[in-house]
């Protein structure tokens, strides 16, 4: 009876939807953390949209379609308050330059992926800021560095989380 059980797990299809709108979902549900109700003096949070997407994109680089940047950036302009636009053009650029990256490089590892990461997050860090800035707001560069360094610590974290969760996603 239980062999019975066991095969017939091994057997069975994965499910489509599943593997199709995971990914998804969990970006946006990331991208909903600004509206959870946490009093700050300084933006220490790191952008969890963000990361996620960006580690979907570094575990699976077939799971965004090459549009997925800029409709998922709009979902997270929504939702952290950044002008409009802003996380769309971000997003987008980010796609296109680790399509560029995965041509360039043979293969990667783990210390890459952190680097590109970090690298991600900073620029994108920075260029959020950069923006906010160019429509009328007035942040220093040094008001983001608690911002930077978390994401920068909590990527690896990100990144295991969604290698089990795309384990979790093709059983």
């Amino acid at each position: 009876m239980k062999r019975r059980a066991r095969r017939a797990r091994f057997d069975r299809e994965p499910n489509s939807f599943k593997i199709a709108w995971f990914p998804w979902i969990t970006v946006m549900l990331a991208a909903m953390v600004p509206i959870l109700p946490f009093v700050v003096i300084a933006p220490i949070s790191p952008p969890w949209g963000f990361m996620l997407f960006l580690a979907w994109r570094l575990i699976q680089r077939e799971v965004w379609y090459p549009w997925a940047g800029a409709a998922l950036g709009f979902y997270d302009d929504m939702w952290s308050g950044q002008p409009l636009g802003s996380s769309i053009l971000i997003w987008s650029l980010t796609l296109f330059a680790l399509d560029l990256v995965d041509r360039r490089m043979l293969w990667r590892d783990y210390w890459q992926d952190w680097a590109l990461g970090t690298i991600g997050c900073v620029l994108a860090l920075s260029a959020e800021l950069w923006i906010a800035n160019q429509t009328g707001g007035h942040t220093r560069v040094i008001h983001i560095i608690p911002q930077i360094a978390l994401s920068i610590l909590v990527f690896p974290l990100v990144m295991r989380l969604c290698a089990r969760a795309d384990q979790w996603r093709f059983s």
